[in-house]
């Protein structure tokens, strides 16, 4: 690429050195300062022209015909417009870029036919805008030579287009939605999807529409907006309560097939339980059982009350008379 950097000091030497690390780029540098220039050459050893960039002579020996790219970074606005538009329209060069001082000639010059106009001011604002306030949810990004760019803006319940199917908020003819983030998932931009706070659209537009886009975009509700945005919100109730019961109705309708059981075979069971005649014996405890037991448990049998008579009869049976011998 063929690349051509008129005036500057220490900006010039950065661009400078930016470029040379590409191999590709062939740099021709015009500077109107003869300290600077000899500074460019000896230690960047680049070959520098010695004159002012907005004379036609200079850019003639210079031969910057057809050239990719002109930069210019003159201290003074003029001077750079007036190099910009000479190399554009005598020599040209496929693309202008110029500094400026003023913010104010950033528009301005743009207008009068410099592709890109840079003011360090004027960046510093933006950023500053775009950091605070609805300007962190309008951003924007130039795409083929600032000629499209690509808008994301994020929805805040106060937009008049928040809350609305696609279809009914008359969006602008000169941008369409590319696709939609909710929620982190991408929704395809259909008639009937509703916008809702906190979606970011992702919008594409030419260039000269930006700011007819973001002042859309921005506009908030009115009176009428409201009772638009809740209507629809009643309408889509509506329509979802209808399907639900549409597909609860189509549902019931189906006939129920009932599963038929399968019968499973009986298998004999073998009876361990005593027939219910029989009567489990019970066998009585004998005399001798209760004393063994008494035995091991250390106490004595129980003696029924027949026995102990018995017994005490026998006793007074054997005593000898107390007369006799």
């Amino acid at each position: 690429m063929q690349i051509v950097i008129a005036n500057g000091n220490r900006e010039a030497a950065y661009v400078i050195s930016s470029f040379q690390e590409d191999k590709r780029n062939h740099i021709m540098v015009i500077n109107s300062d003869p300290e600077v220039a000899d500074y460019l050459t000896t230690h960047l050893g680049v070959t520098v022209y010695v004159g002012n960039p907005w004379r036609m002579y200079v850019l003639e020996e210079t031969n910057i015909y057809d050239a990719d790219l002109f930069i210019s970074l003159s201290k003074k606005d003029t001077d750079n417009y007036a190099a910009c538009l000479l190399a554009k329209q005598a020599f040209n060069v496929k693309k202008c870029i110029c500094v400026v001082s003023n913010p104010a000639n950033v528009d301005l010059y743009k207008k009068l036919g410099i592709d890109s106009v840079i003011s360090s001011t004027y960046l510093l604002t933006q950023n500053i805008k775009n950091e605070s306030g609805e300007g962190a949810l309008i951003r924007s990004m130039n795409l083929d030579s600032e000629k499209i760019v690509m808008v994301e803006a994020t929805l805040l319940s106060k937009y008049r287009i928040c809350g609305r199917a696609i279809k009914d908020i008359g969006f602008p003819p000169y941008a369409n939605i590319a696709y939609i983030v909710r929620e982190g998932k991408f929704i395809i931009p259909k008639g009937n999807v509703i916008l809702k706070r906190h979606d970011s659209l992702v919008i594409s537009c030419a260039k000269e529409n930006e700011k007819d886009l973001t002042r859309y975009l921005t506009t908030r509700a009115g009176k009428k907006d409201i009772q638009e945005r809740v209507l629809s919100q009643i309408q889509q109730t509506y329509q979802n309560r209808k399907q639900a019961i549409q597909q609860a109705s189509t549902s019931e309708s189906k006939p129920v097939i009932p599963e038929t059981p399968v019968k499973e075979e009986a298998k004999p069971v073998e009876s361990v339980m005593p027939a219910s005649n029989a009567q489990p014996t019970v066998e009585k405890p004998t005399t001798e059982t209760k004393a063994a037991d008494s035995a091991e448990t250390g106490k004595e049998a129980p003696v029924s009350p027949k026995k102990k008579q018995a017994s005490a009869k026998k006793a007074t049976s054997h005593k000898p008379s107390g007369g006799k011998k």
